[in-house]
Formats: structure tokens, C-alpha cells, sequence
């Protein structure tokens, strides 16, 4: 695997990276200092780089975005025993008051992922859910509960959720403001 650094006025250093697996060139903005382009073989840097001048609005806008997230660590959570105990708590309450069975509920300290809903409808929820706003904690695990009925993003999924929460675009988009480390 080759790479190149190049510098971009008003974006910084943009890491270009060839890939053998790579079917088209990827933009891949990591955190507010990383800016990441995977180049497939066959395609030459100074392409990449064009491409990457196009989409410099687009990358400007994500750069933006990551700068005014508040990144959540699972160092901040004070009381991990009480913080799981309110998380299943409240999935209990949930699950009841929406009649969304789930088979069985972990809390686990997740790099990646707010929560998930297994096929078997086990419902994994992180740690670092206790760190966020309860109107979001709500929309997390209402959303995997939906989950175990329906297991995509479409549009039956939307309006089930949407059904059961009214603000639920609302609520994703303002977890977009919350990331984990």
C-alpha cells in the first residue's frame, strides 16, 4: 500500500492511500484533524486530489460538524454500576410501555456504536448512553427496540418508530452531536 500527503488550503493534510480492494476513490473524514482518501489501483494521486478539490466543500462541512461534537469517553461516566442499572431500567420501561419484547439486554462499553439489536433480538447498549440527554437515551433504545421487529432502516422502520416517537429524525440528527471516542 502506498501513500501521499498533501496539503489543501482550508482543509489541512489529506492522507491519500492506494488499495487493492478499493472499486472507487472513498473520502473519509475521521476526526476534526483526519482527513483520509482511499485511491484505488488504477486511479493516480493527482486524480484522487481532483476529486478531493471537488468534494472540498462537502469535506469542510463534516470537519465542521466533528469540531462541534462532543466526544463522550467511557472515563466520564462516574458510576458504572448505577449508570447500567438505569440503562436496562429504562429499556424495561420502554419495552413494556411499547409491547417490544427483547430476548435478552447487555451494557458493554462499545467503541463505534450507541447500541445494536442482534437477529436473536439481544439488545446491547453502551455505557456511555448514561453520558447523554434522556430525550436521546429514549430515542437510542426505542430505536433498537424497533429493531426487534423490524431488522432495517426502511421505510416500515421509520414510521413505526416515528409512531412510537414523534421527534425521531429530529432525535437521530441530534445525536449527531455526541461521539464516541
Amino acid at each position: 500500500m502506498s501513500e501521499k500527503i498533501v496539503e489543501l488550503s482550508g482543509i489541512g493534510a489529506v492522507m491519500l492511500r492506494r488499495s487493492l480492494r478499493a472499486r472507487r476513490i472513498r473520502i473519509l473524514v475521521c476526526d476534526p484533524n483526519t482527513v483520509r482518501v482511499t485511491v484505488p489501483y488504477g486511479e493516480s494521486f493527482s486524480r484522487a486530489k481532483g476529486f478531493v478539490e471537488l468534494k472540498k466543500g462537502w469535506i469542510a462541512k463534516q470537519l465542521s460538524r466533528l469540531r462541534h461534537t462532543r466526544v463522550l469517553d467511557s472515563e466520564d461516566v462516574l458510576d458504572e454500576k448505577s449508570a447500567r442499572k438505569r440503562l436496562l431500567n429504562r429499556l424495561d420501561a420502554l419495552s413494556s410501555l411499547h409491547g417490544l419484547a427483547y430476548h435478552r439486554a447487555f451494557v458493554r462499553n462499545q467503541k463505534s456504536l450507541w447500541a445494536s439489536c442482534s437477529g436473536k433480538n439481544n439488545i446491547s447498549l453502551n455505557i456511555r448512553l448514561s453520558l447523554l440527554p434522556e430525550k436521546l437515551v429514549d430515542y437510542v433504545i426505542l430505536h433498537e427496540l424497533v429493531h426487534t421487529r423490524i431488522k432495517n432502516h426502511g421505510l416500515r422502520f421509520w414510521k413505526m418508530l416515528e409512531a412510537i416517537s414523534k421527534d425521531a429524525k429530529v432525535l437521530d440528527q441530534g445525536l449527531r452531536c455526541f461521539r464516541l471516542s
